[in-house]
């Protein structure tokens, strides 16, 4: 067997959201195959964090970072600050050599300069044609996207990817369409055994939950806006912080008290893993509020634990997890009154929800996390062979 220095290159894993749970899944499958692994951030890791959230111990991977923490000024800014300091990480990290192999496990960010790419999401430079993705300060987000595209036009005739991989069918074909660019598909890891004991809780509620972290662009808004339509259900976001959760809080508070339904509508914030779990174990539907999601590995994590989920009309949870099939493993919506219909539909009819819950739990497996250690060493054995040209 060849041993590879393995670098995983990614902004910062103390956002604890889907992109930092696949760093750490790439992580844990080169570390079993017997790889050296080490991991570079524009942030220190803040492993009590990952322990918290996901239920993560430290793993044994060399540490590099630029700084101690990232700057709390606000969140604009510190996005601005994050991408750049990214890009310069990213070539810091190339320009050193000190690694048989480069993985960039953020290009929405940078879709160059690594060996191989994963793109979590609707890539930054796009975001500026598409207006039904939400950001906080839109303005400003939407004119750096414009500059950072031209900017990355020019890199990528510099050094483009050996490999890019990214997370959903609807994710590689906007990066067919939009970049020219062709993308295999590695879906990312779902820890199905972990939510495997929920499915036959005896603890069913006419709940229905939301797991997100609150932040701006999660439209969370949704959902008290659907629980004012459907009065016969209580509905539970729980997730953790975000820089700026605050106003994203207050925000949410004042709609839900402006609609009348403080009593169905419940906030749990800075919920850890084991809250997740007992919220996902009592429900019976999954409310996903966030168009254009590229793949949403919190719907799947709903599914495997036997919730109904209800997607918007866009993105990979409808196009990938429900493999655009109305009522087969769940359902789509494109407004908020078509959502609220589709939550009292499994709501009211118990045979509905049983019936969809079994699909869902069943088609959860394809996205099961030992699938997708078992494809990043693949994929690896694919790189050596190239590397050492056989």
């Amino acid at each position: 067997m060849i041993k590879l220095r393995v670098v995983l290159v990614h902004p910062s894993l103390n956002s604890c959201g889907g992109a930092e749970r696949v760093c750490l899944a790439f992580a844990e499958g080169l570390l079993e195959a017997g790889h050296e692994v080490a991991i570079a951030t524009v942030d220190k890791i803040d492993w009590g964090l990952l322990r918290k959230v996901f239920g993560r111990e430290r793993l044994p991977v060399e540490e590099y970072y630029l700084f101690v923490r990232l700057p709390r000024e606000n969140a604009v800014f510190r996005g601005f600050f994050t991408v750049s300091c990214y890009l310069f990480l990213l070539f810091l990290v190339r320009c050193g050599r000190r690694f048989d192999l480069m993985i960039g496990t953020s290009g929405e960010l940078v879709d160059s300069v690594s060996d191989i790419v994963y793109v979590n999401a609707l890539p930054l430079r796009l975001i500026h044609r598409y207006s039904g993705v939400h950001v906080e300060k839109g303005v400003y987000w939407r004119c750096f996207s414009r500059l950072y595209d031209l900017f990355l036009r020019v890199l990528g005739r510099v050094r483009g990817a050996r490999l890019i991989l990214t997370n959903s069918r609807f994710n590689r074909e906007v990066i067919r369409r939009e970049l020219g660019l062709n993308a295999l598909i590695l879906y990312p890891p779902v820890n199905v055994d972990e939510f495997r004991a929920l499915v036959y809780s005896s603890n069913r509620e006419d709940l229905v939950v939301t797991v997100s972290r609150f932040r701006p662009g999660k439209v969370l808004e949704v959902v008290p806006r659907v629980a004012r339509l459907v009065k016969d259900a209580k509905f539970l976001i729980v997730g953790s912080k975000s820089e700026g959760y605050e106003e994203v809080v207050e925000a949410l508070r004042r709609i839900i008290g402006e609609l009348g339904v403080d009593d169905r509508v419940e906030l749990r914030i800075g919920g850890s893993r084991s809250e997740v779990l007992e919220a996902l174990g009592r429900a019976r539907v999954y409310l996903h509020t966030q168009p254009y999601e590229a793949f949403g590995i919190a719907v799947a994590e709903a599914m495997a634990a036997g919730c109904v989920p209800v997607v918007p009309m866009v993105g990979g949870p409808w196009s990938d997890l429900l493999a655009e099939r109305q009522g087969l493993y769940g359902y789509s919506y494109r407004n908020v009154e078509e959502a609220a219909r589709e939550v009292k539909a499994v709501i009211e009819d118990r045979n509905l929800w049983e019936k969809i819950s079994e699909r869902a739990v069943k088609r959860a497996e394809k996205f099961d996390a030992v699938v997708f250690r078992e494809k990043v060493v693949h994929l690896i054995d694919l790189f050596k062979r190239i590397l050492h040209g056989r």
